[in-house]
């Protein structure tokens, strides 16, 4: 019903169509998006919603890291995956790809991670990134936001921040 994505990429009320599977074109919704009233172009709230048309239900449901979690594993060094349909070494964008790196700091619901060639890239903004948590499970906490050259480190908005003005907008229980 609802995917979280990030503020720079949307506007209030915007149109747009979520791709969902290997490539960005494939198994498309219609969404109505918006954006946080208080972005103001850092990664605290570069932070957006798109209600779908139709409910997506063969996609798996990953849950938010939230509560005690959030201090447990946005931690220096944890390991994360960032995925995304941007670009690649090749420049060739709509592919979903996934890379494995680390945090590399957190302040004020900016979580910086990556480096060493391993990073998002231009158009994976308003992807997810995940940890595994100690159980196997994992949890989704990051947005792409912004960074600099590809492979350098990027600088990711922490879901939990914003997860309740989301619920009080949608009324849906995240």
């Amino acid at each position: 019903e609802l995917v979280i994505t990030a503020a720079h990429c949307v506007g209030n009320g915007s149109a747009r169509q979520i791709g969902f599977g290997p490539s960005g074109n494939s198994r498309t919704r219609q969404a109505t998006c918006y954006r946080h009233p208080n972005y103001n172009g850092n990664a605290t709230n570069d932070f957006g919603y798109c209600e779908l048309s139709q409910a997506v239900d063969d996609v798996p449901i990953i849950p938010p890291l939230f509560g005690c979690e959030v201090n447990e594993y946005i931690v220096n060094g944890q390991p994360v995956t960032i995925v995304g349909y941007g670009e690649t070494n090749n420049g060739s964008a709509g592919t979903k790809y996934e890379v494995e790196t680390t945090i590399t700091g957190y302040q004020n619901g900016e979580v910086f991670i990556g480096g060493g060639g391993k990073d998002a890239c231009s158009g994976d903004s308003g992807g997810p990134v995940y940890v595994q948590l100690d159980d196997g499970s994992w949890r989704v906490f990051g947005i792409t936001s912004y960074g600099g050259q590809c492979g350098q480190g990027g600088v990711y908005g922490n879901i939990a921040t914003n997860l309740a003005w989301v619920e009080q907008q949608t009324g849906i229980d995240i």
